[in-house]
């Protein structure tokens, strides 16, 4: 989730992430941090971000309601 981290920290500070389907990126995992626990690294990544309470994505269309892995139309 490192890679997701980095891009809601740059949100934090002021910064856009951007997409280009242009550019290859090689991501070679634990190879800096060494070997970590995964439940442990989940489980910090979701209380830093509070994915499940207050945190919510800028760019999520209001029209859509998320909930688990289904992704419901909001009738208005």
């Amino acid at each position: 989730m490192n890679d997701v981290d980095i891009c809601l920290r740059s949100q934090d500070d002021g910064k856009n992430v951007v997409y280009t389907p242009y550019v290859e990126l090689y991501h070679h995992v634990s190879s800096s941090r060494g070997s970590l626990d995964p439940l442990v690294d989940r489980n910090r990544f979701l209380r830093r971000w509070d994915i499940f309470g207050t945190f919510r994505d800028p760019y999520f269309p209001e029209s859509l309601l998320l909930l688990g892995e289904t992704v419901y139309y909001r009738h208005r």
